[in-house]
């Protein structure tokens, strides 16, 4: 049952594929131009990584339940049983799971590197990290603590 659902998925999305390359290659000019991007960006070898085209075992059962390990790069991470802040997923995910919603990853990781880029420059801004190291010699200021050696001889 399983099998064919994903088969009827797969011919499916194969057909919109399959249609989008014939009206990219209708004339010679779009042709020529598609097999060179084509040439200057496809690289098999990733494709198989990211596919694991290796792996002989397509579906493994794993606590109970069963994983789909053939093609990740297509299987969206389980929004059950996640805190509202984890977002880690399995590597090549397509959606990262945020506050119980899923987002496109390009999206999500570039909201996080313009927080952390926002951040770092108020950092920067106040100086926070100057004042950090400071810290120790103020807090040495307020309490009182003597030093020096005890050299009296009774």
């Amino acid at each position: 049952v399983l099998k064919a659902e994903y088969a009827v998925k797969f011919s499916e999305a194969n057909t919109i594929k399959d249609n989008k390359i014939n009206n990219a290659l209708k004339t010679a000019e779009t042709a020529a131009l598609f097999t060179d991007i084509k040439k200057g960006n496809y690289n098999e070898s990733l494709s198989d990584l990211v596919k694991k085209l290796d792996n002989k075992n397509r579906i493994m059962e794993y606590k109970g339940k069963l994983l789909q390990v053939f093609d990740p790069v297509f299987l969206n991470p389980e929004l059950k049983g996640r805190s509202a802040l984890n977002y880690r997923t399995h590597l090549y995910s397509p959606k990262k799971p945020f506050f119980g919603k899923l987002f496109e990853t390009f999206t999500f990781n570039i909201c996080v590197i313009w927080i952390m880029t926002v951040l770092f420059f108020i950092t920067l801004y106040v100086n926070f990290l100057k004042k950090i190291l400071e810290l120790p010699a103020t807090i040495k200021t307020f309490i009182p603590f003597n030093f020096k050696k005890n050299n009296e001889t009774n």
